[in-house]
């Protein structure tokens, strides 16, 4: 395992930043700002808001979702 995470650091910037790029489009993903994510987060928040519903909590998941919560 030590072995596999050393290779990784060791990785050129470019390599990893290919291999990120490319995985995003195999997967037909996006990526944002983080203004970007403010901003569509506070449009869902008003929506909720001007919804009528009330919601006790809020969960975020473990892949990244914890800082969306937030």
């Amino acid at each position: 395992m030590l072995s596999s995470i050393k290779k990784k650091q060791d990785t050129p910037l470019f390599i990893k930043l290919g291999s990120l790029y490319a995985n995003a489009f195999i997967q037909n993903r996006t990526f944002i700002t983080w203004t970007q994510l403010e901003n569509y987060l506070d449009n869902i928040v008003e929506r909720i808001r001007n919804s009528g519903k009330h919601y006790d909590a809020v969960v975020g998941i473990k892949t990244g979702g914890a800082i969306i919560s937030d």
